[in-house]
């Protein structure tokens, strides 16, 4: 217990010492150089680049923190006294807060422009080694990022500055690090070719400024994928009721919209708790249209729409979030959880070729875990689809929860409650839903006319009037997230590295996301408990909640 004691304290104050951009100390009355940094850490897993300035006549380290942008590029400014015998020493951290390399230089810094200055980071946990450039002249390009589609184009520019901030009259040369993914001509004009992220360079002598570029699928391109992996539905065989308006199944978010508004004039406008939710429910209760689907023609007949958001990583992992609005979700021990309007949704994780799925990630409101795809894998999802355009591990299928409406990978008929992953599920033939057959529509567009409000503050814009908070438009792809987020009925947080099951149940254990694919549910001497933790060696051990790679192998890969 001391151990993890002071390894989170360790972890704690590097936080602290991490988190803040500005320098910690201030600098001896002296004159100043201005040194730009440039190093590419792309292909790594390291998320934090910490500069540290010494020498005799400076009282305190100065600390500085170096920005890394969307194309792993650490690249800013820092100002120290000038003086002799300054120490530079530069250290590299994963995401987990570990040191992943090292390395230093002294040298004598004189006010306004330097020579070029390079330090070699050698790794300490067997990475490759990392070189960061130093120099008094900087670059910078505008914009610093961009987004385009294959075919179109974007300007970029670059401009030269000394140690002193003045401008240099001088021309760059312009790179492209991926040309297959983003070319780039001698005045900066950009031109997508493919799907990826490239960095488009401007170089000037041993200087240079970064834009990070990503190319996004063709709008026709990405809908096939979406719709190759939409996920197939199985609802609980005694959750939909064709007498009941408000039973629980997904419908129309635009019905829903539309029938908000029907007790207003003057047009649309935003409800919320103070803007009359109650009163123009009561209004609309007249209206043709339920506040809730309990009947599955809709979604057979192919009206019922999906909606997603799709994100490609640096590497080419495609995820894509899809998402079902229910109308109404009923009271899951019949006396609590009612939700009026609420959104599920399930994540699904492409290998980097986009040829299979990985991983997918089933939800239930804001608790999750993950089933890495592939038949070596010990928790491997209940069932898969297979599509003949993609093969094998296309398509998840999801058990969707009687009430809570949560997306799991296997069915349950012998327990239900307000637990989370703990609902009924227990689907019949007639309670299917191919959802890629219906209606595909993209969050980061407009084609429904309530996604504009959705954008609007969470004080101008609730769904329905016990509104839970759940805006998809809002909801980003994460990709810095862990595999595993479990709760039990209230919010205690199971820490994913705990599981529990009941009689009846067979298998697949609760809660806890797969281990990585090269590792295996712990079942060695000294466990504790088998299956609750995961095993790489006799003596290295971890839960169920490690982050989610965005690269296929080792830890996703399990054929």
């Amino acid at each position: 217990m001391k151990k993890l004691a002071v390894a989170a304290a360790l972890l704690a104050a590097f936080a602290v010492f991490v988190g803040c951009p500005q320098d910690l100390t201030e600098p001896p009355d002296a004159g100043m150089a201005e040194l730009s940094i440039v190093a590419d850490v792309s292909g790594t897993n390291i998320t934090g680049l910490v500069v540290e300035v010494t020498g005799v006549d400076i009282p305190e380290p100065l600390i500085f923190n170096i920005p890394i942008n969307a194309a792993g590029i650490a690249q800013g400014m820092i100002n120290i006294p000038a003086g002799s015998d300054r120490r530079i020493l530069i250290r590299a951290y994963d995401d987990n807060s570990i040191e992943t390399h090292r390395g230093d230089t002294v040298v004598d810094v004189v006010p306004g422009q330097n020579p070029p200055i390079t330090i070699l980071l050698y790794p300490l946990m067997g990475d490759v080694p990392i070189l960061v450039e130093l120099g008094s002249y900087r670059v910078e390009v505008n914009p610093t990022s961009g987004e385009l589609f294959p075919g179109e184009t974007i300007q970029l520019s670059a401009t030269i500055y000394d140690g002193e901030g003045n401008v240099v009259e001088e021309e760059v040369r312009w790179a492209s690090s991926m040309p297959t993914v983003a070319t780039v001509d001698a005045n900066g004009l950009v031109t997508g070719v493919s799907e990826g992220v490239a960095e488009i360079v401007a170089n000037y002598g041993n200087v240079r400024g970064v834009s990070a570029v990503q190319v996004w699928f063709s709008p026709s391109l990405l809908k096939a994928y979406v719709r190759a992996f939409a996920p197939i539905l199985k609802f609980d065989g005694s959750a939909p009721d064709p007498s009941l308006e408000d039973g629980g199944l997904p419908m129309d978010a635009q019905l829903w919209f539309d029938e908000m508004l029907c007790g207003e004039t003057g047009g649309p406008q935003p409800h919320h708790d103070a803007g009359g939710g109650a009163a123009v429910r009561a209004a609309c209760a007249q209206h043709s249209i339920p506040w809730g689907n309990g009947n599955m023609d809709p979604l057979l007949a192919g009206e019922v729409p999906t909606y997603f958001r799709a994100r490609i990583a640096p590497t080419g992992q495609l995820r894509i979030d899809y998402w079902w609005f229910y109308g109404h979700q009923p009271k899951c021990d019949f006396a609590s959880g009612d939700h009026i309007a609420d959104w599920e949704h399930v994540k699904v994780v492409t290998s980097t070729d986009h040829k299979s799925v990985v991983a997918v990630v089933y939800y239930q409101h804001a608790g999750w875990y993950t089933r890495i795809v592939g038949s070596g894998a010990p928790n491997f999802p209940y069932e898969m689809d297979s599509d003949p355009r993609i093969g094998d591990y296309a398509r998840p299928i999801a058990y969707v929860g009687k009430n809570s409406h949560g997306a799991y990978d296997y069915p349950n008929d012998h327990w239900g409650d307000c637990r989370y992953f703990e609902d009924w599920r227990n689907p019949s033939a007639n309670t299917v839903w191919r959802t890629h057959e219906g209606p595909l529509y993209d969050l980061d567009g407009d084609e429904q006319a309530w996604m504009a409000f959705d954008r609007l503050p969470a004080a101008n814009w609730y769904w329905g009037y016990t509104d839970v908070g759940t805006h998809p438009t809002k909801v980003d792809i994460d990709f810095g997230m862990k595999v595993c987020h479990g709760y039990n009925a209230f919010g205690s947080d199971y820490g994913c590295g705990l599981a529990f099951s009941y009689p009846g149940k067979v298998g697949l254990p609760e809660v806890v996301s797969d281990c990585k694919a090269t590792d295996t549910d712990c079942g060695i001497a000294g466990c504790a408990e088998e299956g609750l933790l995961c095993v790489l060696a006799p003596w290295t051990i971890y839960a169920h909640d490690w982050w989610l790679p965005t690269v296929d192998e080792p830890d996703l890969i399990r054929y």
